[in-house]
């Protein structure tokens, strides 16, 4: 029997992974002054489009194994950014970081010690880190600025998406390998694969977030 959420096989990689993130924004314009009304609403998630290159049986068994067990919808798995593993700053050697107090859900900031003090560019923009709320789902976020640590090790950084659960004290930050949880699309409760006269497969998905 199966444990949610999965871990994808390791090969081969993706020929193409399409990272998207979403924001949920009202956006209206006043028909006389062409006025913008925005309205942000709290709803902003990740969205991937994963291509396969061709495989032989063999590879694309695995693949097609993998999403089967998923059973469309129903289950959840891990994954991240392909290139997104290492981060450019120095966080895998920085300290051992962990959660500073309660964030709450909702939050684009997130509170972070255990870090080296007085150290520069720990993150760098576009660096990703993974947490996870007690009794939550894996959460994937990305660190949107150049970040360094205080005199007593902590820092804010921004990140996206906004925090899902509330986090309390002592969460473990990863930032080597970090992953989010994802659910197929809607779509793909009804999956295909290829197979051409060269005996290669061919494979494609796309999932979200799971929220």
């Amino acid at each position: 029997m199966f444990t949610f959420p999965l871990t994808p096989p390791s090969s081969p990689v993706f020929r193409t992974f399409k990272l998207k993130r979403v924001n949920i924004v009202g956006a209206t314009k006043g028909p006389f002054s062409g006025q913008a009304q925005i309205q942000g609403w709290p709803g902003e998630w990740w969205e991937f489009d994963a291509a396969l290159p061709p495989m032989t049986r063999r590879d694309a068994e695995l693949w097609v194994s993998f999403l089967c067990a998923l059973r469309g919808q129903s289950g959840t798995f891990l994954q991240g950014d392909p290139l997104g593993a290492q981060p450019q700053g120095c966080a895998a050697t920085a300290g051992t970081p962990f959660t500073e107090g309660v964030t709450n859900a909702g939050s684009t900031t997130l509170t972070i010690r255990g870090w080296d003090i007085n150290t520069r560019n720990i993150f760098l923009a576009g660096d990703y880190l993974q947490v996870k709320a007690p009794s939550s789902p894996i959460r994937l976020h990305k660190v949107l600025e150049d970040i360094g640590s205080d005199n007593e090790g902590n820092m804010n950084p921004d990140i996206y998406p906004a925090i899902r659960e509330t986090l309390t004290d002592g969460q473990p930050i990863t930032v080597l390998n970090p992953v989010g949880t994802f659910r197929l699309m809607a779509a793909a409760n009804r999956q295909e694969w290829d197979i051409d006269y060269t005996r290669t497969y061919g494979l494609n998905f796309k999932a979200e977030e799971a929220i």
